[in-house]
């Protein structure tokens, strides 16, 4: 009988990526072939043959993969994927955008004797959550999400220590 030829491109799906400080971070995504997946990190996004010279290559297992990144700048950027199977066929180059790192608020400052707290601004932020327990290692839920760089607790008891965390 004939031989077959692959000639089906791997599907990258599922695409996303995360944070753990101001220059590391990560990008999974999924593919339905085994291959390579070659990747840039920055940059304007290349055309299949420049992402091939790409010094970043990994064998990849079909299904999901992670790769974690260093070196990144705090600043949001993109990362290009693609995935080359073993007969040659290529995927579509996928555009991931690694979020931009924000610090968190360093301290939090409370206004003598009310339940208004403030904090520095970070620079990037658009916004902060603000969160509540009634022990430091307690369960903390969400009061609120302001834009404002303080927060006041009208729901406090008098008598009540309550810790606070933002993000």
């Amino acid at each position: 009988g004939a031989l077959a030829i692959d000639k089906t491109a791997p599907a990258i799906s599922g695409e996303s990526a995360s944070r753990t400080d101001a220059s590391n971070g990560s990008v999974t995504f999924t593919s339905d072939e085994a291959g390579k997946v070659y990747y840039i990190v920055g940059g304007e996004k290349p055309a299949q043959d420049a992402l091939l010279a790409s010094a970043n290559v990994k064998d990849i297992a079909s299904g999901e993969t992670k790769i974690d990144l260093s070196g990144l700048g705090a600043e949001a950027t993109n990362v290009y994927l693609m995935v080359v199977d073993a007969a040659g066929n290529r995927s579509d180059v996928k555009t991931v955008k690694v979020p931009v790192y924000l610090a968190k608020p360093t301290t939090i400052t409370w206004v003598n004797n009310t339940a208004t707290a403030m904090w520095n601004a970070v620079s990037g932020a658009t916004s902060y959550k603000v969160y509540r327990a009634t022990s430091k290692s307690g369960t903390y839920s969400l009061l609120g999400t302001v834009t404002a760089t303080s927060y006041t607790n009208t729901g406090a008891k008098a008598g009540t220590t309550y810790y606070y965390k933002v993000e």
